[in-house]
Order: structure tokens, then sequence, then C-alpha cells
């Protein structure tokens, strides 16, 4: 049985397989978990229960009967598993200041809405790209860096969750986590299993919030919907969203202030004067 400490009557560590009990070949040689281990990374103990010649049939039951302490447990990966994060849609994504514990050099992770469920929030660039910064040389709890580099996150508004993958396999041949050897995994998204914490994007949501308006009358439309916006926010008319130039002609007040109210939910004013543009379709 996999614990923090033996013979400790606690409940079992999260998300590992069986509760953490580890099934033994016949031999007891070995023990395999046919399922993804995706709990917190961490240094664990490899807690063992001899049930025979106990008279007890409740022997191995419970996480006191595994009193003697067999060996240690190395699990790669992040820790804590609830490294929350927050970004803004429209604009670059940089997630700082995560940990994980004996990572290998190559980390991935990937924002899903179900981490190791093959449909994506669509609008990201690709993985994030992450970098691996030592906290302590005496210690193997790491930092993790992770961006999609300059390229601007354009997700809708919601809550997302941070799935990562090791791109290595371990062979379990060495305790120090020196038998790590290059693996294909990684290349999908069915291969995120953990999810390391939630990631919260600000923005507008859906991305389909169609309006009319009539060049040289006053456009003011409300109803518009996304996930935690502000009277700060601001709604501008282009013909392509974060292309110059910069405004669309004969609309000069581009940026029109965000007005949030609590019954009629997001909206945006344009005087008549101000909107005068050529007819034609534009985006919001």
């Amino acid at each position: 049985l996999v614990l923090d400490t033996c013979a400790q009557a606690v409940e079992a560590v999260p998300r590992l397989p069986a509760s953490g009990l580890l099934p033994l070949a016949a031999s007891g040689a070995s023990g395999t978990w046919s399922m993804v281990l995706t709990g917190a990374g961490g240094l664990y103990r490899l807690c063992w229960c001899g049930g025979l010649g106990n008279a007890s049939q409740a022997a191995c039951r419970v996480a006191a009967d595994f009193s003697t302490t067999l060996g240690s447990l190395s699990l790669s990966g992040p820790t804590p598993l609830s490294q929350d994060r927050t970004c803004v849609s429209g604009q670059t994504c940089v997630l700082d200041g995560l940990a994980g514990y004996s990572l290998p050099d190559s980390n991935r992770i990937f924002v899903l809405e179900t981490c190791g469920v093959i449909y994506e929030p669509g609008r990201l660039p690709s993985q994030m790209n992450v970098a691996v910064l030592p906290l302590d040389s005496g210690s193997k709890v790491m930092g993790l860096f992770a961006s999609f580099g300059s390229t601007a996150v354009t997700l809708k508004g919601g809550e997302y969750r941070l799935c990562w993958c090791g791109s290595a396999t371990f062979d379990g041949s060495s305790p120090d986590a020196s038998s790590y050897y290059n693996s294909s995994a990684c290349g999908s998204p069915l291969d995120f299993h953990v999810d390391m914490g939630r990631l919260t994007v600000i923005g507008m949501s859906p991305l389909s919030q169609d309006r009319t308006c009539i060049s040289g009358s006053r456009c003011a439309f409300f109803g518009l919907t996304g996930h935690h916006l502000s009277s700060a926010d601001k709604v501008a008319i282009l013909d392509t969203c974060g292309v110059l130039p910069a405004s669309v002609p004969g609309l000069h007040a581009v940026g029109a202030t965000l007005t949030i109210s609590s019954s009629m939910g997001a909206g945006v004013d344009w005087p008549a004067a101000v909107l005068s543009t050529a007819g034609g379709r534009y985006r919001l």
C-alpha cells in the first residue's frame, strides 16, 4: 500500500489507482497498476502487510494494518494538484510559480476542459512551453514556468484545466530517478491525464455574439456575456481583430467601454455621430 507514512490510519493517497493498493505478482517480486497514475508528485512509502497466518479476516484491509515499511516510491509530477492560475483572453498567458517533484527535463502542459479527454477548447496556440527551474540543490522539488510564448490566447472566457504530461518513461530501476528514457508520450491530449489545477480565462463567452447596426444611427446593444467581465473592458469594431489598421474608417471611438448591468448583461453604445462607417461585415 502506498502511503505518506506506514501504519497511519489515515485516508489513502489521493488519485492513486485502487486507493494506493499495489497488486503483487504471484512471486511477490513485482507489482503493477493497470491504470494511469495521476497522483501528486512526491516521495511516498511502500507499506507491507502480511495476511498469511493472520487469524483476523480483516487483516490488510485498512491503512493501519500496513505497518512494515519496505521502501519508498518516488512519483515524478506536479505538486500540489491545486495550482490554479488566471489569464486574460486576447493577451499572452504566462504561468509562473508552479511546482513539481523530481521532474524529467521534458514537461508539457495542455489546457483542456477535462484532462485526458480528446476534446480541445480551440483557439489555443498549442501545448504550453514548459521550463524546469531547480529551486534548491538539496531538494527534488522543482519550479515550473509555462507559457504559450508571444502568441496571444484567444479562448472564450471560462474555467479550464491545466493538464500535465512528462514526456519520459521511468523504468523503476533506480531510486534516484536516473533511469528515465525518451518516449513518444505527450503527443495527444489523451496523454495529459494529470490535472494539476484550474485555469480561469477572463473574457467574452461565447465567441459568437453577433449584432447588427445601421450606419449613421446610434448603435447600442446589451446582452453580451462573458466570464469575470468588468467596466474597464472595451469593445472595438475592426476588420480583423488584433490586426492593423487599428480602426475602421468612419468609426472614431473604436474603444467603446463595456457597460455592466445586472439586469441586462454587458453592453456597448456608440452615438450616431460616431458610427458612420461603410456598410459591411466587421468583427467585434
